[in-house]
């Protein structure tokens, strides 16, 4: 069974300062099982955006491939995710401009 912390968190008090393994630790102490910790996003590096994408447009080459140019909001602003060129150079505009 996967329990997340945050649903641990919501039905006992535990200590903000209380890491996922010191968790595991308890629970084993407990006479429970516990098979793998898991921590979601640890291997996540660098600099990470997050936005909302907007539409895109599918475009089909000779070779077979498919290619999708997204349009996304970052910060208010829309921006495409491809080629300006292929785009007609629309960055920052909307995707409906």
């Amino acid at each position: 069974m996967l329990v997340p912390v945050s649903w641990l968190r919501e039905i006992v008090a535990l200590p903000d300062s209380v890491t996922s393994r010191e968790i595991a630790e308890r629970l084993v102490r407990a006479g429970l099982e516990v098979e793998t910790v898991d921590e979601v996003g640890a291997d996540v590096s660098g600099p990470l955006v997050v936005g909302r994408v907007l539409s895109y447009e599918t475009e089909t080459h000779s070779n077979g491939k498919t290619i999708r140019w997204l349009w996304w909001r970052f910060r208010g602003r829309c921006f495409p995710v491809g080629s300006r060129s292929q785009l007609g150079g629309r960055t920052g505009t909307s995707p409906t401009a």
